[in-house]
């Protein structure tokens, strides 16, 4: 079996991370010597926790499927969460399929058995009751499961072992005694032997370790045998203990990655420099830890990807939060009505007013308004307007008479409007006098909506005597009212002022605040002074009926023949555009989800919408849809509203106590280099490092130059798109169709040498080289010829008689041709000798011009990615099949290897990269996160692995091929400089790559003396 166990789990907080601590503590189980012996079982190999649960109604798939068959237990984390998991079901029924209910085992978490067991598990396979064989570490607190859970951990080791629970309890003990007793003199005698360090230890077990290093010397001398042995259990205990740390510290990076995907980035930084080496603790290297901090820190940010930066904590879940009218404050309220007030330079919070409960025990006073300065926050409840200062005191309060429904305050301008639905306050600020008091006229009620004007005017809706139509009132701070203006709808649905003092208002039908159903929303733009300028039915496509989110805003934008005013609405998932001035409907467009909240930029035809299911996409307001493929930023919230604030964005989500703090960030290493004239498509880095190049993303056919200081040092202009690049005898290769360039950027020249005169056709289709770029294959139709670009020669030319496909070229001259709709043919391309592949699943294949074959540099050994399903791994001395490799890849494919040939790094449609080795003939391992790849670099001095894709550069570690670095926006990587090459706003910037020690500088920097609290420590299992 591949896997000893597999767990299966509800994934909700609890389960989840019960699932992750079983996983841990099953692959990392010391299983006691006596019992290794007995049932000759070293350890528990491994363990299958999927990190995914799919969607209700999703069936398993093959990769699930496969591991539950290969799974020798089932172990079913049980809650009373769990049986209401029908995929937690599915993977139960399908093991009792595959396998038995004899081998499931069950560890009950929360609730009593019968609520939390699965009906699967209570029950044999004749429906008669039977009693699941599980553990128990049900507790009050975390501390309480955390007890349990070391001696229930043996409860299920056991079965996976072969042994009985008492048998490995008793085992356990002794061990445990035994290792009290040596394993700080057998570490100690090996740490006084190399010079380690470890922090663990107190001065009383140092004291130990030398007396076992003075025995141990002592035993040399009268016993060899006993000496040796005594050092092979040092040897024994110091590689366990070194591995059980790595282990802790890959727990340290999934626990910041984790913690930073929350907005707790300062946690995240703490918790990752605490499993990294220092001075203070020699613990072992792990990349994961490297990339966590890298991570926390921003060490390769742009300044263009936003990332959850920090959470602003509350005591109740946050219902409201508003941006002070200077932009230097938000205010927030709980579900309590507790008011919040952060700054929004360092964040930290200035001052929390708590709920007042009068003292007739009136418990609700809603929160109408609120709004802050420099000296004040100013907040309006439905029974008074309360100012106070920074400090919590209480400045002056203006009970009310009446209940509020609305109010405005603004600090600049210095008035607050109050509304009842009988009258319209106007307060000074400065001195809280009246200075308005604006009633109704007859049976017109104010209503809740309105929007402050600017320059004292207010306008709000009020409700219509009979006979009339619904309407704003427009309320001057010094006048009084000043203009009743009749709508064409009843309700509104939104409001919203124009800086040059307009109003956009979206209506719907009466019944809307009865029913909340919206039949129809009507546009409607207006003068406070001259009243409506026109009017438009939307026609706005209203799923449902029922519009949860509607969002208004208006969009001004300079344009070189003034300023052009735009509205723009969202209903559901649709967008509507119109132009100010005319009326006219500008575009109109869908997206793929519910909009709740916008910005618009003022600099261009652009703005951002966030969706209810918390992802931000870009969008064009002239043209309409999405701008690109991905979106802006995935958060995976429930949003509810979304405030942008310079850089950055605060996110408020359903049902949280915090409000989520999205920032962009700059590497504090980040070099601005140079301004380009249109964007950049990564191409290749110079072997020796000296430049690196790329295509115009304005005309691919524009091959550029530049050195690692970002200067554009040399263009070439193709006739036709470049193929294919290399690099030979110092120059640049670039393969066309009509022929070859050779280009020296430093020399500041190249050379263009057509095909006839390199002894070949006129023009060809496609090209391939091989790694050292000596060689040359170019093909059109079935006419094929390949290169000596040394010589500049033609070493090879042939009718091909089918049409040709693609060419793989090694460096030996050995090569591989895929002909349509016939078995891959091996070519010597210096002696012309040909062989054809026997295997009929190796056929030739129209792949529309991408390459699907690729060979390592010897020559010894090949891919070829066939059937649109699978990778086909060759041996092409022996010509055959060494692996079939199930993959996805009609679109995409991409293969590379290492320098001994024995591992292959590929892609397919899945942009996922996979790592295989050969040798082992499993995968080490598979990483999403990827977008196109470009190329790879082989960094084998260093041990590392760097891709560049479509929109970033990444570097793997190439002894456990985890990432340890990703910088965005990434178009190259200079191995000799150790520097990344990004783009941003068509500006080239760079950013030296930081190896774990100077991210811990870095962490020391930006969080000078800042250490984890040690409640946190107990949190994280930090030591």
């Amino acid at each position: 079996m591949k896997y000893n166990a597999f767990i299966s789990y509800r994934h909700t907080e609890l389960d989840m991370e019960i699932a992750k601590k079983l996983h841990k503590g099953l692959e990392t189980f010391r299983i006691p010597q006596l019992v290794r012996e007995r049932y000759g079982k070293r350890k528990i190999d491994r363990v299958f926790r999927d990190q995914e649960e799919l969607p209700i109604g999703s069936d398993l798939d093959n990769n699930i499927l496969a591991a539950l068959s290969d799974s020798e237990f089932l172990i079913v984390i049980c809650s009373p969460r769990t049986p209401q998991s029908e995929w937690v079901i599915k993977e139960i029924e399908s093991f009792i399929s595959l396998r038995d209910r004899d081998h499931i085992l069950a560890i009950l978490i929360e609730g009593e058995p019968e609520e939390s067991f699965p009906p699967q598990l209570l029950t044999d396979g004749k429906g008669n009751q039977v009693e699941p064989l599980a553990a128990d570490i049900r507790g009050k607190n975390a501390a309480e499961r955390n007890r349990k859970f070391k001696t229930e951990l043996m409860r299920l080791a056991a079965p996976l072992i072969g042994c009985t629970y008492d048998e490995l309890r008793q085992r356990n003990r002794e061990r445990v005694m035994r290792r009290n007793m040596t394993i700080a003199g057998a570490i100690g005698a090996v740490a006084a032997i190399l010079g380690i360090s470890f922090g663990v230890y107190n001065a009383k077990v140092a004291a130990q370790m030398k007396e076992l290093a003075d025995d141990k010397a002592l035993l040399a001398e009268k016993s060899a045998s006993l000496a040796a042995e005594k050092a092979q259990l040092a040897d024994d205990i110091l590689l366990q203990y070194q591995e059980t740390k790595k282990n802790q510290s890959r727990f340290y990076a999934e626990e910041s990655l984790k913690l930073l995907s929350e907005g707790r980035r300062e946690e995240a930084i703490l918790v990752a420099r605490a499993g990294l080496p220092s001075v203070s603790e020699d613990r072992p290297y792990v990349p994961e830890l490297e990339f966590a901090l890298s991570q926390a820190l921003h060490a390769y940010d742009d300044g263009n990807t936003p990332d959850f930066d920090r959470l602003l904590h509350h005591e109740q879940v946050v219902s409201e939060m508003e941006i002070s009218s200077d932009e230097n404050y938000i205010i927030s309220v709980d579900t309590d009505s507790n008011v919040y007030l952060w700054d929004t330079e360092s964040w930290e919070l200035i001052v929390e007013i708590p709920f007042r409960q009068e003292e007739d025990g009136w418990s609700f006073d809603k929160v109408v308004a609120v709004d802050a300065d420099d000296s004040y926050l100013y907040i309006a409840r439905q029974t008074s307007l309360i100012i106070y200062d920074h400090a919590g005191n209480e400045v002056r309060n203006l009970p009310l008479d009446e209940y509020l429904i609305g109010g405005w305050i603004e600090s600049v301008d210095r008035y607050a409007f109050l509304a009842t639905s009988d009258c319209v306050w106007c307060i000074d600020l400065d001195t809280g006098d009246f200075l308005q008091t604006v009633e109704k006229e007859g049976n017109r009620k104010f209503g809740p909506k309105g929007t402050y004007i600017g320059n004292g005017l207010l306008a709000i809706t009020y409700t219509s005597e009979e006979g009339e139509k619904n309407g704003l009132s427009v309320i001057d701070a010094g006048e009084g009212l000043v203009k009743r203006i009749p709508l064409a709808s009843e309700s509104v649905l939104r409001i919203i002022a124009s800086p040059d003092g307009h109003i956009a208002l979206a209506e719907c039908n009466a019944d809307y605040y009865i029913t909340g159903i919206v039949n129809e929303i009507v546009l409607e733009w207006v003068d406070p002074l001259n009243g409506v300028l026109w009017s438009r039915d939307t026609g706005a496509d209203v799923k449902s009926g029922l519009t949860l989110y509607t969002v208004l805003k208006i969009q001004s934008i300079a344009k070189d023949e003034g300023t052009e005013n735009r509205i723009i609405l969202t209903a559901d998932d649709g967008v509507y555009c119109w132009d100010t001035e005319s009326g006219e409907e500008l575009v109109r467009f869908k997206l793929p989800d519910q909009v709740n909240s916008l910005l618009v930029s003022s600099l261009g035809d652009y703005a951002i919408v966030g969706y209810s299911s918390g992802t931000l996409d870009w969008i064009n307001t002239k043209e309409g849809g999405k701008v690109g493929d991905k979106s802006y930023f995935e958060s995976g919230l429930n949003l509810r509203q979304l405030i942008f604030y310079g850089d950055n964005r605060l996110l408020r989500v359903y049902a949280s106590q915090d409000i989520y703090l999205l920032s962009v960030h700059k590497s504090v290493g980040l070099e601005e280099l140079a301004e380009l004239e249109e964007g950049q498509i990564p191409a290749a880095v110079a072997p020796d490092g000296s430049y690196f190049v790329t295509y115009s993303g304005a005309d691919a056919r524009i091959v550029n130059f530049f050195d690692p200081e970002g200067n554009l040092i040399y263009s070439s202009t193709c006739e036709s798109f470049p193929d294919t690049l290399g690099f030979l005898n110092g120059k640049a290769v670039i393969a066309t169709m009509g022929g070859v360039c050779y280009v020296d950027p430093m020399a500041k020249t190249e050379e263009f040498v057509d095909y006839p005169k390199l002894g070949g056709e006129i023009k060809y289709t496609n090209c391939g080289i091989s790694e050292d770029s000596h060689y040359l294959a170019a093909w059109i139709g079935s006419s094929m010829a390949v290169f000596d670009l040394e010589k500049r020669s033609r070493l090879y030319g042939k009718d091909m008689e089918k049409s040709v496909y693609d060419v793989a070229l090694a460096n030996n001259g050995t090569a591989l041709v895929g002909r349509a709709n016939t078995p891959l043919l091996k070519l010597d391309v210096n002696t012309g000798k040909t062989e054809e592949y026997a295997d009929k699943g190796l056929m030739g294949y129209n792949s529309s011009g991408s390459h699907y074959l690729f060979i390592s540099p010897s020559g010894e050994k090949a891919i070829m990615f066939a059937d649109f399903s699978s990778m086909y791994v060759l041996d092409v001395e022996n010509m055959e099949v060494i692996d079939k490799i199930p993959i996805a890849a009609k679109i995409r494919k991409f293969a590379s290897f290492n320098e001994d040939e024995s591992i292959i790094v590929f892609q397919g449609d899945d942009f996922s990269l996979h790592i295989w080795d050969l040798e082992e003939r499993a995968y080490i391992n598979r990483m999403k996160d990827f977008n196109e790849l470009y190329y790879v670099t082989w960094d084998t001095a260093e041990g590392k692995l760097i891709l560049v894709d479509q929109q970033s550069v990444h570097i793997l570690e190439t002894e456990t091929w985890a990432r340890i670095a990703y910088a965005p926006d990434g178009i190259a990587y200079s191995v000799k400089e150790e520097m990344f090459i990004q783009e941003v706003g068509n500006k080239l910037y760079r950013s030296r790559y930081l190896d774990y020690r100077k991210l811990l500088e870095e962490a020391e920097r930006q969080l000078p003396g800042r250490e984890l609290t040690d409640q946190q420590k107990r949190e994280y299992n930090i030591e």
